[in-house]
């Protein structure tokens, strides 16, 4: 099989970023005091199930957190778009 025979199979995945590659996310804090920030990570793997697309993250101190991966809306590829989400709930209250 070919490379483009697989992009037709339904059964093939296009991962949004690579194991080992930086993503972004929103951390919340821990308590109601705490303030949004945007906290870079880095992807560990990914698990595919009926879900859809999970991701396991290495979070700062070694923690690792398993997220159900929406690019875009919990996970950003770039800085820059985590920022802009962010401002965005922000604005929403």
């Amino acid at each position: 099989m070919e490379y483009k025979d697989f992009l037709s199979d339904s059964r093939f995945v296009l991962l949004p970023c690579n194991v080992g590659d930086v993503v972004y996310i929103i951390d919340f804090g821990d308590d109601e005091y705490s303030v949004p920030y945007v906290l870079d990570v880095k992807v560990l793997r990914f698990i595919i199930d009926h879900r859809g697309i999970g991701v396991e993250l290495e979070l700062p101190l070694g923690f690792r957190q398993m997220s159900w991966c929406v690019i875009g809306r919990n996970v950003f590829l770039t800085e820059e778009e985590a920022e802009k989400a962010m401002k965005r709930m922000e604005r929403e209250g």
